[in-house]
């Protein structure tokens, strides 16, 4: 029994599995050749996913998650077929943080 629930909590959740997926995707995304736009986005990015994780799970073992990760010889490609995903849920987040600015925007002209 003690030794399950030692596995159950080096092993990180699905959910922070697959965030950490979208981590390692933005990071190794990183290059020289980026403009500091490019950069700055794939730093916002990782930011988002590392406070999705923190957010799930205090003191998140970053190294051991990923050591484990990369250490599965289809690492690269489960990172790979994730990338759209962790895309989409940035954009969806940008996307509704510019309408809450339009919206604080219009609220703050209306004097309310």
């Amino acid at each position: 029994m003690l030794l399950a629930l030692l596995l159950m909590q080096s092993t990180p959740s699905a959910a922070n599995q697959a965030d950490l997926r979208c981590l390692a995707s933005f990071a190794l995304s990183a290059s020289d050749s980026l403009t500091a736009e490019q950069r700055a986005g794939l730093s916002s990015a990782a930011t988002y996913f590392v406070g999705r994780i923190d957010a799930r799970t205090a003191n998140f073992d970053y190294e051991a998650a990923f050591v484990d990760l990369f250490s599965r010889p289809d690492a690269l490609a489960a990172i790979d077929a994730d990338r759209q995903r962790c895309a989409a849920l940035v954009q969806d987040r940008g996307s509704a943080l510019q309408a809450l600015g339009r919206a604080l925007k219009r609220r703050a002209g209306q004097g309310n």
